[in-house]
């Protein structure tokens, strides 16, 4: 259901997966199960403010898309270590593959990608890895950064572009699973002139993505589980 309200710009409480679990949803979203099927594992929402006359002033576009995915709990016992085995799922996607790690610093990275349609490996970029993000109800901290990486539309080199992807982390060991939520941003005016394959981290990061993970980081602190039943 589109989350909608004519006197906040504040994401609501959201009931998913069947009120099992909650969390905070931008108003103006839209439940894509609503639209089209959904796998039982995932709820899916994108940014339906185009079709409305409410103006929205939290920073974000207008093709933001949420997915929030439970999976198998991988093995690593670091958070960080987890979220990269995530990440190099997601990227895998974009029939790219990780050979190389080159830390720049504590909260960014870049990766090299093999990309066997590429004359050179295409990179992708770990920034503002924030570990420390708290949820109270859980008793647990989380996790999240930003992923640029350049892809390319079916292994066309001419058809490169960058996708920007703000990826979260919250472990729930007792019922050995990993909840991943990722928010891709669109590609803007704004980020196209500011990054081609790459984001400088230190400068300011385009409007809709620090808004994006800013939106993240609330929907991993205000992220509830009311029925455990849902993992058995």
């Amino acid at each position: 259901m589109s989350n909608s309200s004519n006197t906040s710009n504040t994401p609501v409480e959201t009931p998913l997966y069947g009120g099992a679990i909650t969390t905070v949803i931008p108003q103006g979203f839209l439940d894509v199960s609503m639209l089209r099927e959904v796998p039982d594992t995932q709820e899916v929402y994108v940014n339906n403010r185009s079709t409305e006359t409410q103006p929205y002033n939290d920073g974000l576009a207008n093709d933001e898309s949420i997915i929030i995915d439970l999976l198998q709990a991988v093995p690593e016992s670091n958070d960080l270590d987890a979220l990269k085995l995530h990440i190099e799922d997601i990227v895998s996607l974009n029939n790219t593959t990780t050979n190389n790690n080159n830390s720049n610093n504590n909260n960014n990275e870049t990766v090299q990608k093999d990309d066997t349609t590429a004359p050179t490996p295409a990179p992708y970029q770990i920034l503002n890895i924030q570990t420390d993000i708290s949820n109270t109800y859980l008793g647990t901290n989380c996790i999240s950064c930003i992923v640029v990486e350049s892809a390319t539309k079916w292994g066309k080199q001419e058809m490169k572009e960058t996708l920007i992807t703000c990826i979260g982390l919250i472990r729930l060991k007792e019922v050995e699973t990993d909840v991943i939520i990722t928010i891709n941003v669109p590609t803007t005016e704004e980020t196209t002139t500011t990054t081609t394959t790459t984001i400088d981290p230190n400068k300011n990061l385009p409007t809709n993505v620090k808004a994006s993970s800013l939106l993240l980081k609330q929907m991993l602190s205000q992220f509830k589980v009311i029925d455990k039943s849902l993992f058995v």
